[in-house]
């Protein structure tokens, strides 16, 4: 003959069991759920409240669901997203590739927070020639630079640019179309473009004196000699703050 085994069981709903031996199982059929005793002193609900009254010491149990959807639902928080008719879109984790720029968002990775793209996108290099006289705005080198991109219909307004994007303007062999924009590289920060130094340093004697000159325009006796930097100009990046001489007091003690 056979022998049926059956679990210790209510069908009574909102009905959990009063104490449980350590490991022992128990079920509520109406409410789909399961209990396991954990030898504490608590009673604990699937989504963590306590159950009431409290066990006797060393009796208490853990509560768990048994179906998928009382499952789903904790886990979204009281909504259960169906496969079929949900209309809900759910945005799949974006891995970045080489060269993105990436930012810190503290919603990432379900609340973890982590690194994410900062555009869905790559980054963009755009190029302008030195000579185009769209890059001549009158305002300054961020301007002129925006200026020469919607005119060479590269974008279209200042919100199509990304942080990390790049222009290259290249050297036509022409005058320079704007006093802020020569010939180099370029780097937008989300805010502004800054001018990247080249070559490891300034390409010319120009480019350290803050000056718009070729260095053929320069006098040969001032090719040679100390870069000073002149105090009497407020901001280091002004025409003239820094000189050339040929000589340096180091002053008396």
């Amino acid at each position: 003959m056979a022998v049926v085994f059956q679990q210790l069981r209510s069908s009574s709903a909102n009905t959990p069991p009063g104490d449980l031996e350590p490991g022992q199982l128990a079920f509520n059929l109406a409410d789909s759920k399961g209990y396991i005793g954990n030898g504490t002193n608590a009673k604990t609900k699937a989504d963590g409240s306590a159950g009431t009254p409290s066990p006797t010491a060393g009796k208490g149990w853990l509560e768990f669901n048994l179906k998928a959807s009382d499952i789903a639902a904790l886990l979204t928080g009281g909504s259960t997203p169906s496969l079929v008719s949900d209309s809900r879109s759910f945005t799949a984790p974006v891995t970045p590739t080489a060269g993105q720029v990436l930012t810190w968002n503290a919603a990432a990775n379900g609340g973890a927070g982590g690194y994410v793209p900062a555009t869905p996108g790559s980054t963009a290099v755009y190029s302008l020639a030195n000579n185009a006289a769209s890059l001549n705005s009158g305002g300054s080198l961020t301007a002129d630079m925006i200026a020469g991109l919607i005119a060479g219909t590269t974008v279209t307004a200042k919100t199509d640019l990304h942080a990390g994007d790049a222009v290259i303007v290249t050297d036509s062999g022409s005058a320079d179309a704007s006093a802020n924009v020569g010939p180099g590289s370029y780097l937008y920060d989300g805010t502004s473009f800054l001018k990247q130094p080249g070559g490891g340093g300034a390409s010319n004697l120009g480019d350290l004196l803050n000056v718009n000159t070729a260095t053929s325009a320069v006098s040969s006796t001032n090719q040679v000699g100390f870069l000073v930097r002149d105090g009497s100009v407020g901001t280091e990046t002004d025409p003239g703050a820094y000189k050339v001489t040929t000589s340096i007091d180091a002053g008396t003690y």
